[in-house]
């Protein structure tokens, strides 16, 4: 299919709603025209849905065990229990991280993990419970739909009663991770113990429908191909049409330096490029739907970052103060970014930096 580039550009600048077909066109675009005319267009749409204002958080990470056994090719976190660098963090020592940030004036921790089966349903909800009896004025960011789902399994109750029962003890919003790509011959390769598509799907709409809200996200860059890439964005907008749950979309590049996946198909890293390529289909796509998109310097790194607000972005996300997963994969950054400093990135690219919360509220 031959698609006019300069059409589909301008009619999503219009509101028009591009199509599969549309999207996997643009994102094997290779012209430097092309590909300019193809950022100008994004950057266009994210002036006129959100302004030359662009976000970010200050957050803390808390990734409180390693332990899983669901063995997923793309993951180099995950530890067995007899592994000499496994850990669960206690109660007391989660809690002390949290702590460790009150100095940054966090106003999220972003609680996520492996699937340790050790771990029971009351053991989240005491996590939770207690971390929002210590710290009332934090949101609590937890648990991906996958956990979630897990959560439900191992307990025998409804993802309903799960997450409400996680709500009632302190839960405010779930990640939109475990998403990776939504097709199920790429999750067979790449994390077949994980929840299929479906699965994935039911649990963000039972989220959504309780009045929780969630993030949206794709894992890009590795075995999948354009047209996977186009479906995945094609069942969040229906999603978000649907329920209108999602608080933002966050791409994230697939780091493949010490994974499995890599080694196993000869995976190298995404370029900056085809990143920001995506990161600008992403915005013309899912246009008034979805209007915040969140670049990833934990992924990217900070000059990479900046680069990438040109190209649709107006998100930067958060000062993270520790990431552990990704740096696990091999990538170089990830640990902690002052409020101070993103402020600077922001303004050296020529936007206005202001500090939101977990839900877009302007603080």
């Amino acid at each position: 299919m031959r698609v006019n580039t300069e059409s589909v550009i301008d009619r999503a600048l219009q509101g028009d709603e591009m199509n599969v077909e549309e999207v996997e066109w643009l994102l094997q675009l290779k012209d430097d025209e092309s590909i300019e005319q193809l950022r100008c267009g994004a950057d266009v749409l994210r002036r006129n849905l959100v302004g030359d204002v662009v976000t970010y958080i200050k957050n803390r990470n808390v990734n409180f065990t390693n332990i899983c056994n669901i063995n997923c090719a793309f993951c180099n976190f995950a530890k067995h229990g007899e592994d000499s660098d496994s850990f669960t963090m206690s109660i007391s020592h989660a809690i002390q991280k949290i702590e460790e940030a009150s100095p940054y004036g966090i106003r999220e921790v972003c609680l996520q993990g492996g699937i340790n089966p050790d771990w029971d349903f009351q053991d989240y909800v005491k996590l939770v419970s207690a971390i929002k009896e210590r710290f009332p004025d934090i949101h609590i960011h937890a648990f991906s739909p996958f956990e979630i789902f897990y959560m439900s399994k191992k307990s025998r109750m409804t993802v309903q009663t799960v997450i409400k029962t996680l709500v009632d003890n302190g839960l405010g919003s779930i990640p939109g991770t475990a998403a990776e790509i939504l097709d199920d011959t790429v999750r067979e390769v790449i994390c077949s113990g994980k929840m299929k598509t479906k699965e994935w799907v039911d649990v963000i709409q039972q989220a959504h429908d309780l009045g929780v809200k969630t993030s949206a996200t794709i894992m890009f860059g590795h075995i999948e191909n354009n047209h996977q890439r186009a479906q995945h964005l094609f069942l969040l907008r229906e999603l978000q049409k649907s329920t209108g749950g999602f608080t933002e979309f966050v791409p994230l590049p697939f780091i493949p330096y010490k994974t499995k996946l890599a080694q196993s198909h000869r995976i190298v890293p995404i370029s900056n490029i085809d990143v920001f390529k995506f990161y600008a289909v992403s915005r013309l796509f899912l246009g008034k739907w979805i209007p915040n998109i969140q670049t990833s310097w934990v992924k990217l790194g900070k000059n990479a970052a900046a680069q990438s607000l040109s190209w649709g972005i107006n998100d930067f996300g958060g000062t993270v103060i520790e990431e552990n997963i990704s740096r696990s994969a091999g990538a170089d950054h990830g640990q902690f970014l002052s409020s101070d400093e993103i402020k600077h990135i922001i303004e050296e690219a020529g936007k206005v930096p202001q500090e939101r919360d977990t839900l877009y509220q302007v603080i």
